[in-house]
């Protein structure tokens, strides 16, 4: 009988979901509602843990968005979305977050750093910061030139953009580029794009961000 009941219920709250099309969290304080088309996996799990006002307190989720309102966004090897994730950011320290100092090696070319190789990306304007020349294994994005006889910026985000890796160290070859940015202090946002949608980053991170305001609950 109490499992004819928990599958009733179980029946009921999935036909809620698919009719609202939503999932609440909250995260970081914050409550938010999330459209089950922009989750990267709905699983039974996830109906259960918003079942019947039950503990919704996430850490984070990963989401996935359609590109397709992002004017010129290339799609590459068969990525047809826009993957990232929300994570609780509100028991953090923003400084900490925010301190360039683990960049010093790379913008002053010094330690493994001493032979850096920085190609300008011409159609971006931004600078791919190399570990070595030659290598192309992983690099680092930068808005501005890193001179290693000025200053570095004590702020990373006021030179770093992303973060990239690929299949191949010798060229550039499935290149997949991460993001990150928060979101009213108290949200972790990174997402994924390829190295081909790179002159895209400013809308991109205007999209993106747009989608995870319209989550957050007024």
């Amino acid at each position: 009988m109490k499992i004819v009941v928990f599958l009733l219920l179980l029946i009921t709250f999935s036909a809620k979901v698919s009719a609202e099309s939503q999932v609440s969290y909250v995260l970081g304080g914050m409550s938010m509602e999330v459209p089950t088309k922009e989750l990267a996996d709905v699983s039974p799990w996830i109906w259960l843990k918003s079942f019947a006002g039950l503990d919704v307190n996430v850490d984070g989720f990963i989401f996935e968005l359609d590109p397709k309102n992002v004017e010129g966004y290339e799609f590459k090897h068969s990525q047809s979305k826009i993957v990232g994730s929300v994570s609780d950011f509100s028991n953090e320290n923003l400084t900490k977050f925010s301190d360039g100092y683990a960049y010093e090696s790379l913008w002053y070319a010094q330690l493994d750093f001493k032979d850096r190789e920085i190609i300008k990306h011409e159609e971006s304007g931004l600078y791919l910061v190399y570990a070595s020349k030659g290598y192309r294994g992983m690099f680092y994005v930068f808005s501005i030139f890193p001179d290693k006889d000025k200053k570095m910026p004590n702020n990373k985000w006021d030179f770093l953009v992303a973060i990239c890796s690929g299949s191949s160290v010798s060229k550039h070859k499935n290149v997949s580029c991460s993001r990150q940015f928060l979101v009213q202090d108290k949200l972790l946002v990174s997402y994924s794009f390829s190295l081909g949608n790179l002159p895209l980053q400013e809308k991109l991170d205007s999209y993106v961000r747009h989608k995870v305001i319209s989550w957050i609950v007024k």
